[in-house]
């Protein structure tokens, strides 16, 4: 009697340690389900980061682009600028020099019919 009733409690205590160890084995499996699926979450973050920033330096690349085109472009203009008034001020210069001819020349003329 005494030795069914150790037995009884043996058979508990194995019970309870089958138990136990059936319950640590579904947490594992449980842990190693859900670091694989965080796992996997991590990488398609770290992969969405790798596109961004790739994405980021193709976008400032393209500003640095259209900056150095506008910089030129408003060069070009104000080379232009220049031309345009340096040929104003050359043109006003010739204009101003023929009407003085003329001044003169219209004066030889009145000296020669008066």
């Amino acid at each position: 009697s005494k030795i069914s009733s150790v037995q009884v409690a043996l058979e508990e205590q194995e019970q309870q340690a089958s138990n136990a160890h059936q319950r640590a084995d579904s947490i594992k499996e449980q842990y190693k389900e859900d670091f694989f699926k965080k796992q996997l979450i991590i990488d398609s973050l770290k992969e969405q980061i790798a596109n961004e920033s790739i994405e980021r330096q193709n976008l400032e690349t393209h500003i640095l682009d259209i900056e150095s085109a506008m910089k030129n472009q408003r060069e070009e203009y104000e080379a232009a600028i220049g031309n345009r008034d340096s040929s104003t001020q050359f043109l006003n210069q010739q204009l101003e020099k023929y009407q003085q001819e003329k001044k003169l020349v219209e004066a030889e003329l009145k000296d020669l019919y008066q």
